[in-house]
């Protein structure tokens, strides 16, 4: 789920009679905010003391919905709940996003190593991290070389099951200091048996490379910065509204 002030998703919507539209919110919709998410084995969480949404008023709420197909057409209802805390906010949550758009898997393909990578401009914690990929992935490693050369894995998954896309929540908040390199690996084969060939899309039957890792500022005043960084970044990750 993402929060949308720019009014893009509402006209794409219309390009399909109202009924949605088929593609990932950020290739389509520039955002730094994930709303809420649910995947198989994902448990409720709580933002961390001090942090928050920014959620302007009437912006649009954008949901990407994957069904199992049952060969017919379906009714779909989702319910949303709210709940408003009475806590003050020091810092709003944005997500830091990596991966590739530009992704093809041919048949056959074997130990295909997608990278990214960003230098944050600013001092962030990091609390959360996600990543997501389908059918063809084998493995995922993210990691964080800070400005001093001291590096940390952030996520480490040596056997990747596409049915269990949980965030992972650190024990305890990751300090990234200005300057600090986010790095991601996603590993992929197409051998048994090989798909048609896999590309970047909303579909389950194609794939992906995302890498999701949720942030504040550690100044206030920095945030306007990071968004800009980011923003700038999905430009490449984006189909323009057209």
């Amino acid at each position: 789920m993402s929060l949308d002030d720019t009014g893009i998703a509402r006209r794409m919507s219309a390009k399909f009679a109202g009924r949605g539209y088929p593609s990932m919110v950020g290739q389509v919709l520039p955002t730094t905010d994930v709303f809420g998410e649910w995947a198989p084995g994902v448990a409720p969480y709580e933002l961390p003391a001090g942090v928050g949404i920014l959620a302007k008023s009437g912006a649009d709420l954008v949901i990407l919905v994957r069904l199992h197909p049952s060969g017919k057409p379906e009714k779909v209802q989702l319910r949303v709940d709210l709940t408003f805390h009475n806590e003050s906010v020091r810092s709003a949550l944005t997500t830091v996003t990596l991966g590739r758009s530009s992704l093809y898997i041919r048949p056959g393909a074997k130990d295909v190593r997608i990278r990214d990578s960003i230098t944050l401009p600013v001092a962030v914690r990091a609390f959360q991290i996600l990543a997501n990929a389908h059918f063809l992935c084998r493995s995922v490693t993210a990691a964080a070389t800070r400005p001093d050369g001291s590096k940390v894995t952030l996520l480490r998954i040596a056997g990747w099951n596409p049915s269990w896309q949980r965030p992972y929540t650190f024990s305890s908040p990751q300090d990234l200091p200005a300057g600090t390199t986010v790095s991601a690996e996603f590993v992929y084969d197409n051998l048994n048996p090989p798909a048609k060939g896999a590309v970047f899309t909303a579909s389950t039957s194609d794939e992906m490379a995302l890498l999701e890792l949720q942030t504040a500022t550690v100044h206030p005043e920095d945030l306007g910065e990071l968004r800009r960084v980011i923003l700038e970044r999905q430009k490449s990750f984006r189909s323009l509204d057209r």
